[in-house]
């Protein structure tokens, strides 16, 4: 595993699968419980997407973003305010809810 990213632990937990990058509220259809999604964009659409998912990588916003809250109430591992960070669907990692890190595999 290679340290990838760090991010501000927004709900504690750690998760490990495959990326969906989620660009658009088109992409939510196409998450997994097999998932660990990468929001890119907050729309209250995204819980949905959030609830299937074994974890969040969110790109923006902070424990008090709608990600964080949603990932919190299910206890899905959230990480948000993520800045740098270069995943492709299909990637597979870890992350640590509760540091706030990313990993690749």
């Amino acid at each position: 595993m290679k340290f990838i990213a760090q991010g501000i632990p927004a709900s504690k937990g750690i998760a490990e699968g495959f990326v969906r990058v989620v660009k658009s509220t088109d992409q939510i259809k196409d998450v997994t419980k097999n998932d660990v999604i990468l929001i890119t964009f907050d729309h209250a659409l995204l819980a949905v997407a959030i609830m299937k998912s074994k974890g969040v990588i969110a790109m923006h916003g902070g424990v008090t973003a709608h990600a964080a809250i949603i990932a919190r109430e299910c206890g899905i591992p959230c990480i948000t305010g993520v800045k740098n960070i270069n995943l492709k669907t299909g990637d597979k990692v870890l992350i640590d809810g509760e540091n706030g890190k990313i990993f690749k595999k």
